[in-house]
């Protein structure tokens, strides 16, 4: 890993600008696994996140990692970014997200602009959290920058329809019961022969 240029993280410069989706959040659970599926499908992805998670993010796929700490995607440099995913919420990065995207583009938020509440008083917090992301994406319906919410609780399967809606193929295989064992052993044999590049799901209902 190395730094680029201050706050700039890869071990890949050839492919930093390239980068056409960012991660903000890129080194928590759901920014890890949206940047590792992503990173395998071959698309260039830039994670948002600490320089002290970025080789742990680099690894995971990202052909770059910029440092929150030290602007986040101000840092962007040549960057043309199609899709901006905030696995962080909050206004701060919902609005370095659009502004990132620089007039067109997808903004998809896991949390939208404000931290969900719990109890009484979360409730009511939440419900106008709602009632602002349903808002911005009603907006974003006359606007050159979507805007979507992944569900809560969230399923990654969530975001990455939104993925699809721009073109970007998601690399879940098979999705198989967990206590169903013929199917277990069909889709783990699969995995094995390398007839697939996706990810095998056990579903314990």
């Amino acid at each position: 890993m190395k730094e680029v240029r201050d706050g700039v993280l890869t071990f890949q410069e050839d492919k930093l600008n390239s980068a056409t989706i960012a991660v903000i959040g890129a080194s928590s659970t759901v920014g890890s696994i949206v940047v590792s599926m992503l990173a395998a499908r071959g698309f260039n992805v830039v994670g948002v996140c600490s320089a002290g998670n970025g080789e742990a993010v680099l690894r995971n796929g990202a052909v770059g990692v910029l440092d929150r700490n030290k602007g986040g995607l101000k840092l962007k440099g040549e960057m043309k970014l199609d899709i901006v995913i905030d696995a962080v919420g909050g206004q701060v990065a919902e609005d370095s997200g659009r502004e990132a995207l620089e007039g067109s583009g997808h903004f998809i938020t896991v949390v939208g602009p404000t931290e969900f509440g719990e109890g009484t008083d979360g409730g009511m917090k939440n419900i106008g959290n709602g009632m602002s992301i349903t808002s911005r994406k009603m907006k974003s319906m006359f606007s050159s920058v979507k805007y979507s919410l992944a569900s809560m609780p969230l399923y990654v399967r969530d975001i990455l329809e939104k993925l699809v809606e721009e073109g970007v193929s998601v690399i879940l295989d098979s999705e198989v019961e967990l206590l169903n064992e013929e199917a277990v052993k069909t889709a783990i044999d699969k995995v094995r022969l390398h007839k697939t590049r996706g990810r095998l799901v056990l579903v314990n209902n």
